[in-house]
């Protein structure tokens, strides 16, 4: 019988309904899952192995090769040991950095070309090579809702109808034990199934990982730079986003090319601006009356102001220069050489990741984050901004 997702009412039934219902449909076929670490495909396959066994789920640890330094072999460690999650490694790293890079600096075109256009083909190649009736995924209500729905961003794992249909005529059936469900309550059915707080508490990670944060051409060499400065900067940064949290936060580094043109944005917005403001070739994205942009950022110096007042004046500056081609505002923290690549710093606080606000930390601890990123991270960048853009007119990644 086909699998139906259980209707989440606390974490304990809902974990003893699901695997009844995952034992009716598995039926002693096999299945298999791609986890990448995160809070959700990990409950997923936690779920779905305490209901079938180990022999009736593969799970695979799936390098795309947008994950950060060193964490193929620390997953798999905490999966196989911490989590007691038996799971087998698949390394598709250049497979998907040749795809992505032949995609150009399109952030659509990435995303077809690299992890999301690519994601279900595979899929069904490791369906037939695992001898496996059933897809298992961890994909959850609102990557559906902003996929689907709102058309906000093409998550990698919502099956579309076109991917239903290559499934059904692979003979591949996918099963979602999550998808009705929410990240704070995925968090409390992995509590309950007492998976380490490495997992239960992770913070979101993009299906693609680090390339929708290689704005604009990836290469190998900016990818390269891209991982190390995330190693360098997200620790501290994620400590002073959590001082100033009371809800959920997320953090991020992004990368991308030092190539911007002088702008003018019109009026004084309550603080001083050193020298002209900048406006990146490169494009993000972004969010305006639920619908999706496609718009440059705004570089700016202002070394007097703090973040809350920027935080403030970034809605109105999208506001008068939308038209003119401007979706973010970013303030500059360090700068100690005409470097290759711009570094972007990334704070944001929420509670439901629908919207965010960019977090007010204080600028002496960013500047000493950026500073320590010039110091110690790759030479070719240069300099260090922060994004002061909230959600809306700004989305969480940059593509």
């Amino acid at each position: 019988m086909p699998f139906e997702p259980v209707k989440y009412t606390d974490a304990r039934s809902f974990i003893k309904e699901t695997r009844a219902r995952l034992r009716d449909a598995f039926s002693g076929k096999k299945g298999f899952c791609y986890d990448s670490g995160g809070v959700d495909s990990t409950t997923c396959a936690k779920l779905v192995i305490g209901a079938v066994g180990e022999k009736g789920l593969t799970n695979i640890l799936f390098d795309h090769g947008g994950m950060r330094k060193d964490e193929p072999k620390n997953v798999l460690f905490s999966l196989n040991k911490e989590c007691d999650i038996p799971t087998i490694f698949r390394d598709y790293s250049e497979f998907f950095l040749r795809r992505v890079m032949l995609a150009g600096t399109d952030a659509d075109k990435k995303r077809d070309y690299g992890v999301s256009g690519s994601y279900f083909p595979l899929a069904i190649k490791d369906a037939k090579r695992t001898g496996a009736r059933y897809f298992v995924q961890g994909t959850i209500g609102p990557d559906v809702i902003e996929t689907v729905d709102k058309g906000l961003k093409r998550q990698h794992n919502v099956i579309l109808e076109k991917q239903r249909r290559m499934f059904q005529n692979a003979g591949v059936e996918v099963v979602e034990p999550l998808i009705d469900l929410t990240k704070d309550k995925v968090r409390k059915v992995a509590r309950e199934l007492r998976l380490p707080k490495s997992v239960t508490e992770r913070k979101p990670f993009p299906g693609p990982g680090l390339h929708c944060r290689d704005i604009g051409q990836v290469t190998r060499e900016s990818m390269d730079a891209l991982r190390e400065a995330d190693s360098i900067v997200m620790k501290d940064l994620e400590s002073y986003t959590a001082e100033v949290s009371k809800e959920d936060y997320q953090c991020l580094c992004a990368l991308m090319k030092n190539k911007t043109v002088e702008t003018a944005i019109g009026k004084d917005y309550g603080f001083k601006i050193e020298g002209r403001p900048r406006m990146t070739i490169d494009k993000v994205t972004g969010m305006v009356n639920n619908q999706r942009t496609y718009t440059h950022m705004l570089l700016i110096d202002a070394p007097d102001a703090n973040i809350p007042e920027l935080v403030n004046a970034s809605k109105e500056i999208v506001a008068d220069n939308l038209d003119g081609g401007i979706g973010r505002v970013a303030v500059l923290l360090a700068c100690n050489r005409s470097g290759k690549y711009n570094a972007f710093l990334k704070s944001i606080l929420t509670k439901d990741f629908k919207t965010a606000k960019a977090a007010p930390i204080e600028r002496p601890k960013l500047e000493k984050v950026a500073e320590q990123l010039l110091i110690e991270g790759p030479e070719s960048i240069g300099q260090v901004y922060y994004d002061v853009t909230d959600k809306p007119p700004g989305t969480i990644e940059f593509e």
